[in-house]
């Protein structure tokens, strides 16, 4: 379904460049369920299209698919990560196996630095994110 990674900047960028250089992490979501869980904020979407496991699956417009920060996959380890300028990037249907009118705009980042704490406490400071294009753009929580 979809593809996370945390990569580094690539040498040079601030993190508003949205270029990027290695993998430090990834995961993927698998999932066997589409629902039209959560209308997206600012949207009045229509009466919940797909709303059970079974049978028709998918995500209307105007509607997100929401899952639970301890839902399996949901992470990616950097544990011992050095301090610096990183991008979280996902891409949706990665593989491309599902049929689609335009696969390039599957690919959305956003970019973060990470810093430590005296302590070594890891924290994130958000820096930037992809442009947003389309209908939902400005009401969506979920970039």
């Amino acid at each position: 379904m979809a593809l996370f990674e945390v990569r580094s900047a690539a040498p040079g960028d601030d993190g508003t460049g949205g270029r990027w250089g290695p993998v430090l992490g990834n995961s993927v979501k698998e999932t066997f369920c589409l629902i039209d869980y959560v209308p997206a904020d600012g949207t009045k979407p229509e009466s919940r299209a797909h709303f059970s496991c079974f049978g028709d699956q998918g995500i209307s417009v105007g509607w997100i698919d929401q899952y639970h920060h301890s839902t399996p996959l949901q992470d990616i380890d950097i544990t011992g990560a050095p301090t610096g300028v990183y991008y979280l990037v996902s891409k949706a249907n990665p593989v491309e196996i599902f049929l689609e009118s335009d696969y390039a705009n599957n690919v959305a980042w956003t970019s973060f630095r990470l810093l430590r704490e005296s302590s070594g406490n890891a924290k994130i400071a958000v820096i930037s994110h992809s442009p947003c294009t389309g209908d939902l753009c400005g009401f969506s929580t979920n970039r």
